[in-house]
């Protein structure tokens, strides 16, 4: 940290200078954080942080608050551009425009721009200090990220605690205080450390967030055992998107996951879910493809979850639904957080005269129902479908009776990005907040068992033919996130915050830090 905080200091003339540049700079780092770098990833997100602080440092004493919105914004724009920029697979997959395709993504990043921008302007006017100044920022930064996840339908992708997820002891507070709280304490614990004068601050708090992760991985043992064994077999077919569009390979695509879901060495004696990932039936699901699968994949012992459309009172979901031996749907979901430009069009959009980028002539509809999934002979599970398991706080409603989680997904959209990377690390940080251990069953990507601990305990990768056959994890537990949500969190910020602005009048050099 210390050969980090001189490099910074090395070139504060330069950021003194050009703190535009050196802001950009700093936003783009942020790409090696969320794409698997692992510790090179890290570093360069403490260097990219030490940077933005270093330049709001400059402008406490003067306030110069344009300035620092334009180096919050510039920060923000590299962030963003260079860690969603897969988003423009999507939409050229399904025949949009390049050029269009990077105005929507440049429209996008522009408008998120405006946290990180919001964060900065704010942290500069309410400091008094640079003690302080580093509490608002990591305030701040939190509480944007909150919002940027509810807002406009919410967009919580890369929260900047994902970028701690090598480090299993530290992220395990997130059972307590979910990912918000994982960014705040990570952005704090950076900054605090980052001087001499504060960093036995940072020191305390790395110390006990690490020991309660040890203490939570190696020593709890309030675990509740499950008297029921579920078996569950992911079926990983790895199709190419643009083959999941082609109508003519319809069947072919169906025969490959009947194959992969016919394993030779069955447990005949447990109930056993057999689990095809989202749009597996990439078409409306009718009476005749159910009697198909339930013909072909099913018996006395299996159930067959897939995903597929559905049609009700001429309405379109996105849906998983259950059959049975018997040419039954006996259990459903639609899909309830619908993806933005990927599911429906947002009505601004259309209001200025983008094209329409979801596939088919129709938006999908919201689903209503609940997604918790209570089968005769099965543990119960709550089930998200694709971008509803990055959602803090809404992957379960039913928490304290259903026993794991499903995620069914498709990331062939994305094939070859870090999309892919980073859909997977949100989705560990859901076990972790719910005490739960996750299925993650992706038809291209990275489908997974995770733990409750949000350890991946088998896995298939990308472009990989194959299933995973195994039993769920037996432990999990009722977090205190899982109850209580973002409340704490936000509660803990707000009175923070109010702390700080009953001080806010100190002078400038009361507390020279």
């Amino acid at each position: 940290m210390l050969i980090i905080n001189n490099i910074v200091n090395y070139y504060s003339l330069f950021l003194n200078k050009h703190p535009v540049i050196s802001a950009l700079l700093a936003g783009s780092l942020l790409k090696f954080s969320f794409n698997g770098c692992k510790y090179l990833g890290f570093i360069c997100f403490i260097l990219s942080f030490n940077i933005l602080i270093t330049i709001l440092n400059i402008y406490l004493l003067n306030k110069n608050l344009k300035q620092s919105f334009i180096v919050g914004y510039s920060f923000g724009f590299t962030y963003f551009l260079f860690t969603i920029s897969w988003i423009t697979n999507s939409f050229t997959y399904v025949g949009l425009n390049i050029f269009y395709a990077y105005a929507a993504l440049l429209l996008l990043v522009s408008l998120f721009s405006l946290y990180p921008a919001i964060t900065c302007i704010s942290t500069v006017y309410l400091s008094t200090n640079k003690f302080n100044l580093n509490i608002y920022f990591a305030l701040l930064w939190t509480i944007t990220e909150y919002l940027r996840s509810i807002l406009f339908t919410g967009f919580p992708w890369n929260l900047v605690g994902y970028a701690s997820y090598q480090f299993n002891y530290f992220i395990q507070i997130a059972d307590i205080f979910g990912i918000f709280g994982v960014s705040f304490l990570l952005i704090l614990i950076i900054l605090l450390l980052r001087n001499k004068k504060q960093y036995i601050y940072g020191v305390v708090l790395l110390i006990a967030s690490v020991l309660y992760g040890f203490y939570r991985v190696n020593i709890f043992n309030g675990y509740i055992i499950p008297n029921k064994i579920d078996n569950v077999i992911l079926v990983h077919p790895s199709i190419k998107q643009s083959d999941k569009l082609n109508n003519q390979v319809f069947w072919n695509n169906i025969d490959l996951h009947i194959y992969l879901s016919s394993i030779d060495n069955l447990n005949k004696n447990n109930k056993t879910l057999i689990i095809w990932p989202e749009a597996a039936v990439n078409t409306v699901i009718t009476d005749f493809i159910v009697k198909y699968l339930s013909s072909t994949v099913t018996n006395d012992n299996t159930l067959l979850l897939t995903g597929t459309d559905r049609i009700e009172n001429n309405k379109a979901y996105n849906s998983a639904v259950v059959i049975n031996n018997k040419n039954e749907i006996i259990k459903f979901y639609d899909k309830r957080h619908l993806v933005p430009f990927g599911e429906y069009i947002p009505n601004w959009i259309n209001s200025i005269g983008l094209s329409k980028i979801a596939s088919g002539e129709d938006s999908f509809y919201k689903g209503t129902h609940t997604n918790s999934i209570n089968i005769n002979g099965y543990r119960p599970f709550d089930i998200c479908i694709c971008y509803e398991i990055i959602l803090p706080g809404q992957v379960m409603d039913s928490p304290h009776a259903s026993e794991w989680i499903l995620n069914i997904t498709n990331d062939a959209w994305f094939d070859g990005s870090d999309e892919q990377y980073q859909h997977t690390v949100m989705t560990c940080f859901r076990a972790i907040e719910q005490g739960r251990s996750i299925a993650r069953c992706n038809n291209n990507g990275v489908s997974a068992i995770i733990d409750c601990h949000g350890k991946i305990i088998r896995s298939l990768n990308s472009n990989i033919i194959g299933y995973i056959y195994d039993e769920m994890p037996k432990k999990y537990y009722n977090t205190i996130y899982s109850k209580y949500k973002n409340s704490i969190i936000l509660c803990i910020m707000i009175i923070t915050l109010i702390i700080l602005l009953c001080y806010k009048n100190k002078k400038y050099g009361e507390i020279k830090m």
